[in-house]
């Protein structure tokens, strides 16, 4: 976890967008997002992200995708994350940008 007195800058507000597609089983899909979905509650309840930063769900095509990205906007988050990756190789990757992010 990343050690909220390390940031110089407020906890970023982040925007966690869950793509769908017809490759993994719907149970797959489900245990995967449900980890994603602990995982950033870990985050905001840290400190590391700010407490506002939201989770749009899972999204199945490009007139959804373009919803989202109307929800995050109004939001005014600072980085949206579209996971492409298994949750094992999400979860660094999110740690890494938000300590890019935190040192500036």
């Amino acid at each position: 976890m990343i050690s909220t007195e390390r940031l110089h800058r407020p906890a970023p507000k982040l925007g966690l967008l869950i793509n769908s597609n017809d490759v993994f089983s719907p149970q797959a899909k489900d245990d995967s997002e449900r980890r994603l979905r602990e995982y950033f509650e870990e985050l905001k309840a840290s400190g590391a992200i700010h407490a506002d930063s939201i989770v749009y769900g899972r999204i199945f095509g490009p007139h959804e995708a373009s919803a989202a990205a109307d929800v995050f906007a109004a939001a005014q988050v600072d980085l949206v994350v579209v996971p492409v990756l298994r949750v094992e190789r999400v979860v660094p990757v999110i740690s890494a940008a938000l300590r890019a992010i935190s040192t500036g």
